[in-house]
C-alpha cells in the first residue's frame, strides 16, 4: 500500500512547490521536508497534502494549551482528514527551549492518541539551515543562530531564500555519514525511517 503523507514547514524552503493555498499546490518541485524523506525512502509513498505553519487552523473549541502544541495538533487533524499515514514537519527552534520541548512532548502525545497516524516532526536545531551545514560536512552546525548559520551556509553556496540550491545539498548527502553531534537531525531521520517503513492500515479519510 502506497503511504500518503501530509508535509509541514515554515515556507518554501520547506515545502517547496506545496507551499501555498491547495488549489496552487504543484508536485515535481520539492521542499528539504519532502527531498529529505526520498532520501530515507524512496519509494512506497507520496505526498497527500501540505501546510505552511503559519496557516494551520488553530483548535480553540475545547482545546487549551500553547499555540506550537495547538498548532502540531491541528496539522495532525488535518492529515487524519486528508486520509493520510503520516505527517511529516520540520519548525525552527530559533533557540526557544520550551517551542522545542513542547513540540516533541506533544508529538508523544498524538503519537499516542492515534496510533495508526505515524508522526515525523521535531525542531530544526537552531534552524533548518543548520541542518543543510549539517549535510554539508560541518559540525557544531546546530550551536549556530539563524543569523550566523545563514551567514555560514551563504558562504559555502546557498543563500538563506535559495530553496533549490538547499535540496541539492539533501540530494546529494549520505545521510549515514551525517556529523554525529546534529542530533536533531539524525533524530528526525530516525522518525522518518520508522514512519515510511511500518506497515500498518494508517488512518482513512473522512
Amino acid at each position: 500500500m502506497t503511504k500518503k503523507v501530509f508535509l509541514g514547514g515554515e515556507g518554501r524552503n520547506e515545502l517547496g512547490g506545496w507551499d501555498g493555498h491547495h488549489a496552487y499546490q504543484t508536485s515535481g518541485s520539492p521542499g528539504i521536508v519532502e527531498a529529505l524523506l526520498r532520501r530515507v525512502q524512496p519509494e512506497g509513498w507520496e505526498v497527500g497534502g501540505a501546510m505552511r505553519w503559519s496557516s494551520i487552523r488553530k483548535l480553540r473549541v475545547g482545546a487549551h494549551g500553547s499555540a506550537e502544541e495547538q498548532n502540531v495538533k491541528a496539522l495532525c487533524l488535518h492529515a487524519r482528514e486528508r486520509g493520510c499515514n503520516v505527517v511529516a514537519f520540520v519548525r525552527d527552534a530559533d533557540e526557544n527551549e520550551i517551542r522545542a520541548t513542547t513540540i516533541l512532548y506533544t508529538i508523544m502525545n498524538e503519537a499516542t492518541a492515534d496510533g495508526g497516524l505515524r508522526i515525523v516532526g521535531g525542531v530544526a536545531v537552531n534552524v533548518i539551515e543548520s541542518w543543510i551545514l549539517a549535510m554539508q560536512g560541518h559540525t557544531k552546525s546546530e550551536s549556530l543562530g539563524r543569523i550566523a548559520a545563514q551567514l555560514k551556509l551563504a558562504a559555502q553556496g546557498v543563500p538563506a531564500k535559495d530553496t533549490f540550491a538547499m535540496v541539492a545539498v539533501v540530494d546529494t548527502v549520505d545521510i549515514g555519514k551525517l556529523p554525529p553531534d546534529a542530533e536533531s537531525l539524525l533524530l528526525w531521520i530516525q522518525k522518518a525511517s520508522e514512519a515510511l517503513t511500518f506497515s500498518g492500515e494508517g488512518t482513512k479519510g473522512k
